[in-house]
């Protein structure tokens, strides 16, 4: 807080915020946010968050290889100290911006004991996305939503939209849409 000088607590929640703005593609203010709470991180571990909304920056702007590149440097990071979780989220983000094969292939080396609810629904929907499997996506929209990930519920479900709608399935393709409308609508 520049207010207080608490500059790591304040870091930390500015990095949030600004991952969100990305996410929503507000990226008006962003950079400078960024870039002061990557200069007043006092952990590592909180770092992730920064780099989290820098990749979700570069996708809202447009710049989709860099989003890529910098999920994979993520979780490249991650990996070579141990921190597993945070590995899989970046290669969940990497799925989502498009390579999806990398993804899997990379989740492949990280470990799986000790997953919870949430890593084992990343790595369904990574797998959904490789196969290109309408119906495990929906599954893995049933997933998120069960345990309140509303916005990856809704994006879930509108890629099974999407591949209903090019297998021809229109009826099951106007359900997943609505179904991601309605998820969008409670985020």
């Amino acid at each position: 807080c520049l207010e207080t000088g608490q500059h790591a607590a304040s870091a930390w929640p500015a990095s949030l915020l600004a991952q969100a703005a990305a996410q929503q593609g507000d990226l008006g203010g962003i950079t400078e946010v960024l870039e002061w709470a990557e200069v007043e991180w006092s952990s590592r571990l909180m770092s992730f968050d920064a780099r989290t909304a820098r990749r979700w920056m570069h996708a809202a702007a447009g710049e989709l290889s860099a989003a890529r590149a910098a999920a994979v440097r993520s979780a490249e990071q991650a990996s070579a100290v141990g921190l597993h979780a945070i590995a899989m989220d970046a290669l969940h983000d990497l799925a989502r911006l498009g390579d999806a094969q990398l993804a899997a292939d990379r989740l492949a080396a990280i470990p799986t004991e000790g997953q919870g609810a949430y890593s084992v629904a990343m790595r369904a929907h990574v797998t959904a996305l490789v196969s290109d499997d309408a119906a495990a996506l929906a599954a893995s929209a049933d997933r998120f939503e069960e345990m309140g990930a509303l916005l990856l519920a809704a994006e879930t479900a509108a890629q099974a939209g999407v591949l209903h709608t090019a297998a021809g399935r229109k009826g099951s393709a106007a359900t997943e849409r609505g179904r991601a409308a309605v998820l969008m609508a409670r985020c």
